[in-house]
């Protein structure tokens, strides 16, 4: 019975000493947990403030991007003038050219403060701001494809000068009344075809004998009252 108690005794401190132990484990295993949720925490706040700052900086570099477009929508020049384009811009040119100076400096002023305006990004919604951000690059992609074009169309003109031999003038043609030399032939030059064809007297034919036509009626002199003698 002695040993049976002592036996009964030692288990049971043996079991308490477990239970003390496993309290312990559970409580490092919460605190660890504690302490995880709380650097979990502080490290999405770090995140969120860095994403906030990003966000900042590229609305600064959007306003200052789009401070320096007069218009998205204005259409890229071909760089090909029309006749009546041509004509247009001479005299838009010659418009210009008679303002005076306060009027140059004025309207000199006048488009700088237009260019240098920054549009307040930090008041537009996201969807507007997507919306400017696909402009500003439609804007970019249009300046890219010109930029593109003159520089294929330079490396042409390049070739061209290089490779191509200098074309000639034709002689200048003299106008007048005398009838060009046979030598200078007649189809090689559409100018000449046009002069012959003026200058050659017209062939007159007669394709049906007319019978019993009268003689052209002869002219009646003129005369001037009060001054026949």
């Amino acid at each position: 019975m002695q040993s049976l108690r002592e036996k009964q005794e030692r288990r049971r401190r043996e079991r308490e000493q477990e239970e003390k132990e496993l309290a312990e484990k559970m409580r490092l295993a919460e605190e660890k947990r504690r302490q995880e949720e709380e650097e979990s925490k502080i490290r999405m706040e770090a995140q969120k403030q860095k994403r906030e700052e990003e966000r900042r900086k590229k609305q600064a570099m959007l306003a200052d991007s789009l401070a320096g477009i007069v218009s998205l929508n204005s259409n890229i020049p071909n760089f090909i003038l029309q006749k009546q384009e041509k004509q247009e811009r001479n005299g838009k040119a010659s418009m210009k050219n008679g303002k005076s100076k306060e009027e140059k400096e004025e309207a000199k002023r006048a488009y700088m403060a237009l260019i240098s305006q920054k549009p307040v990004v930090s008041q537009l919604l996201t969807n507007d701001l997507k919306i400017k951000i696909q402009q500003l690059h439609a804007h970019i992609c249009k300046l890219e494809a010109v930029k593109y074009d003159l520089e294929k169309r330079h490396e042409r003109q390049l070739y061209d000068v290089s490779e191509f031999p200098t074309v000639e003038k034709p002689p200048p043609i003299v106008h007048g009344t005398a009838r060009p030399p046979p030598e200078w032939g007649r189809t090689e030059n559409e100018e000449l075809e046009q002069l012959r064809k003026i200058i050659e007297p017209h062939k007159y034919v007669e394709q049906v004998k007319v019978e019993n036509a009268r003689p052209p009626i002869e002219p009646i002199p003129l005369s001037v009252p009060g001054l026949q003698g």
